[in-house]
Order: structure tokens, then sequence, then C-alpha cells
């Protein structure tokens, strides 16, 4: 996840979460246009070296398109 608000996350690595739980507040960190939550999945830690990883949300009933964005209830 990117662009939280910077100093807002509060998991680390190893974590256990479950649906409801915050995790962090949305920002406007890096190179965005506006607060958002960038969600990502990759199979190794160097953002533009590692591939992506497909994954689907379970309440989104719509194809992603990478580099587009969506709302969500």
């Amino acid at each position: 996840m990117m662009h939280m608000r910077q100093g807002s996350v509060v998991v680390k690595a190893g974590d256990h979460v479950k649906q409801g739980d915050v995790i962090g507040h949305l920002g406007n960190s890096g190179d965005s246009f506006g607060p958002h939550l960038h969600y990502q999945l990759q199979s190794g830690p160097e953002l533009f070296r590692d591939p992506s990883i497909p994954f689907r949300f379970q309440n989104v009933n719509r194809s992603l398109v990478p580099g587009t964005c969506f709302h969500t209830k």
C-alpha cells in the first residue's frame, strides 16, 4: 500500500489484521494527485523491478485495469 499519510500506519510486517481493522490513513505522499490508497501485490520489494501479482477483491465485481481507479463502499 502506498500514498498513506506519513506516520499514520499502525501495523507492521507480521501483524494479523481482520476486516474493519484500521491500518492507517489515506494520504497524498509520493508522486500523487490527491489522497488515495494504492494497493499492489508484487513478487518482491523492488517497486519497478519485481512484477505485480494478480489478485481479486471479494466485493468488486468488475475487471481491474492497471493504472485505473474504482470506488468501493
